[in-house]
């Protein structure tokens, strides 16, 4: 199992239809915004297949966290907003594998139900997701670090946009 530190200090909802989250279990909201959160991972080593040094990807299935509880959740945007995010890899966890100090990511008509896990056109049960990642570090296994003043994703323009990147040698 792999650990998580989260802080988040507000969340703001709009648009939420509570009496249908009551009578049908079907959760429709207009937008959350999740502020400033602070979120450290540490994760775990993986034990590869022995048969074939690749890593094996599998698909997230947030479902079963909702199944009898939820039928469904749509959301307008999911977004965060200047997050901290730092990432630990094992063996060591002193310090970060990654890490960024200001993180904003929208995911745009979110929609989860049992057959969500299916539908290859979403990427985490969204049409669109923006990723923006300022002063970001990477430690790579040569021991060097790539920094990056900002790194910004959008599927919806189909572009990946890196600014200031440098490569320097861990001392």
């Amino acid at each position: 199992s792999h650990n998580y530190n989260i802080s988040i200090p507000r969340v703001d909802l709009s648009n939420v239809d509570f009496e249908k989250i009551l009578e049908s279990k079907e959760v429709q909201i207009g937008k959350i915004e999740i502020i400033k959160p602070e979120i450290e991972y540490y994760l775990k080593k993986h034990k590869q297949n022995k048969n074939n040094d690749e890593k094996i990807f599998t698909k997230l299935d947030l479902f079963p966290l909702l199944k009898g509880k939820l039928e469904s959740v749509e959301i307008d945007t999911f977004s965060i907003t200047n997050g901290d995010i730092r990432i630990y890899k094992a063996p060591v966890f002193n310090e970060p594998n990654i890490s960024s100090k200001d993180f904003s990511i929208e995911l745009y008509n979110f929609f989860l139900d049992s057959n969500s896990i299916n539908n290859d056109k979403k990427i985490l049960y969204a049409d669109d997701i923006e990723l923006l990642f300022k002063d970001y570090s990477l430690q790579l296994k040569n021991n060097q670090i790539l920094n990056s003043k900002e790194i910004k994703l959008s599927t919806a323009l189909s572009e990946i946009i890196a600014k200031d990147i440098e490569i320097i040698s861990k001392n």
